[in-house]
């Protein structure tokens, strides 16, 4: 079984990949603009380039090469866009310093990325704040995050074009079931490079090990870390399930990936243009949350049970949400836009 739900999954990525391509992954790709206030005629034909770390398979790519796709067919071939996944032209921190002083005019990345140059986003990442996927699409949707993003544009001179979502980040573990607050205590896991993640992996009890991602496999395997901090998508995609045998669901946070333009390659373009890229990366959000994240979360889910892991769900988080609750105020009190957003948050339901 586990062969034939291997083979599903390589086929569906596969299919994703053909149906939805019209990108290319050369490296030395460039990009090409027309001059501000440009009619946008057809005939001048201008070429994105679009970078992001995102895996082939994985939901945020599946929406990356379908915005790539629409762009350039509702734009009758006026504008290209060029797309370079799995990490070709960097990863996150490169994307995100690239972006910025515009030598790749368009980026996906995590937005956890960004918290090195403003912590105005790191609250999305409030640890039991949007711990399922209808709460995180309405704050993301929300005036009270329009608020943050605009703020985040106008001091790194970004455009904001959309947000997908890779999957909810939850506990996988070598050889203890996390069913209980006490199960974490002494815990090697490794999590993510973020000061928000990893302050809270610490107030629940863990030992925070920070590892390469290209490193997690082997560090499971070696015994170097006893679990991670993942969603079940990477989990599938990276064979986590060979090393790990306990996934515990416990909606620690969501992992949103966020889309961006340089400011002033963005105000370069004409209005027109503008438009329809953000018409198309809008459309990209809603398939993100409402297609491409549930079916391939069912997918990997299915593979990593095959794969032997066990699934348990921690249904009381009371304890769990004690130890991290003054990082709910810490965060409020640092910006009034971020205290909006979280109050709304809270309120979701």
């Amino acid at each position: 079984m586990k062969r034939t739900c291997s083979l599903i999954l390589a086929t569906a990525i596969l299919l994703t990949t053909l149906t939805a391509c019209g990108s290319g992954s050369t490296p030395s790709a460039s990009s090409s603009v027309p001059p501000a206030g440009s009619s946008g005629a057809a005939d001048d034909v201008i070429t994105i380039v679009y970078a992001t770390p995102e895996a082939s398979g994985m939901p945020t790519d599946t929406m990356s090469q379908w915005v790539a796709k629409k762009i350039q067919e509702r734009s009758n071939g006026h504008i290209v866009v060029e797309l370079h996944n799995a990490g070709t032209l960097g990863g996150d921190t490169e994307l995100v310093s690239q972006v910025m002083d515009g030598t790749i005019p368009l980026v996906g990345l995590s937005i956890s990325a960004l918290s090195q140059y403003t912590d105005l986003l790191e609250c999305t990442q409030l640890p039991f704040l949007l711990n399922n996927y209808e709460k995180e699409k309405a704050a993301l949707d929300s005036d009270e995050f329009a608020a943050l993003i605009s703020e985040v544009e106008t001091s790194l001179n970004l455009k904001f074009l959309g947000s997908a979502e890779n999957g909810m980040r939850h506990f996988a573990t070598k050889d203890r079931q996390i069913t209980k607050l006490e199960d974490l205590k002494g815990l090697k896991l490794r999590t993510m490079t973020s000061n928000i993640i990893q302050d809270t992996v610490s107030r629940l009890g863990a030992n925070v090990t920070t590892v390469a991602y290209n490193e997690v496999f082997t560090s499971l395997q070696n015994g170097v870390i006893d679990g991670e901090e993942i969603n079940v998508t990477s989990a599938a995609m990276q064979k986590h399930y060979e090393v790990v045998k306990y996934f515990t669901e416990i909606g620690l946070y969501p992992f949103p990936a966020v889309y961006v333009m340089n400011g002033d390659y963005w105000n370069k373009l004409s209005a027109e243009d503008q438009e329809l890229i953000a018409q198309v990366f809008a459309e990209g959000h809603d398939k993100a949350f409402d297609e491409f994240l549930p079916k391939t979360e069912a997918l990997c889910k299915l593979t990593c049970e095959e794969g032997g892991v066990t699934f348990n769900t921690i249904e009381d988080l009371t304890p769990f949400q004690d130890k991290v609750a003054d990082l709910y105020s810490d965060y409020s009190a640092r910006n009034e836009k971020i205290a909006a957003f979280v109050d709304m948050a809270q309120n979701l339901g």
